[in-house]
C-alpha cells in the first residue's frame, strides 16, 4: 500500500533533482505532483509505523535531505541575480539623477 506511493514519491524526487542539476523549470510541475503524493500518504495514516518503516528503508530521507539541499542553493542563487540586479538598477537611477541636475556652470550669470 504505501511501497507504491513511496515508489512514485521517490522517482518524482529524482526526476526533480535532476530537472534541478539541468537547470530546466520541470521541477514546478514535479513538486506539484509530488505534494498529491504527499497529501496521498498523509490521509492514509492509520498505518504510520508501517509508513515510516517504507520510507527509511527507500532511503528518502537522504533524497529529500539532497533535494532540500539544492533547492536552497537555487534559492540563493535567485537572490543573488535579484540584488545584481538591484545594483544596476541603482547605479543606471544615479547616473540619470546626475545629468538632470543642472549645473552651476552652464547657467548664464
Amino acid at each position: 500500500m504505501y511501497r507504491e506511493l513511496f515508489e512514485k514519491y521517490k522517482d518524482l524526487t529524482l526526476k526533480i533533482i535532476k530537472s534541478l542539476e539541468d537547470d530546466t523549470d520541470e521541477y514546478i510541475k514535479l513538486m506539484d505532483d509530488r505534494s498529491e503524493i504527499v497529501n496521498k500518504i498523509v490521509v492514509m495514516d492509520e498505518y504510520k509505523l508501517e509508513a515510516k518503516k517504507e520510507y527509511e528503508s527507500l532511503g528518502l530521507g537522504d533524497l529529500d535531505a539532497r533535494l532540500g539541499k539544492l533547492l536552497k542553493d537555487k534559492m540563493l542563487n535567485v537572490k543573488k541575480q535579484i540584488a545584481n540586479i538591484k545594483k544596476g538598477q541603482k547605479a543606471l537611477n544615479g547616473y540619470t539623477s546626475v545629468n538632470r541636475i543642472p549645473n552651476v556652470y552652464s547657467r548664464l550669470l
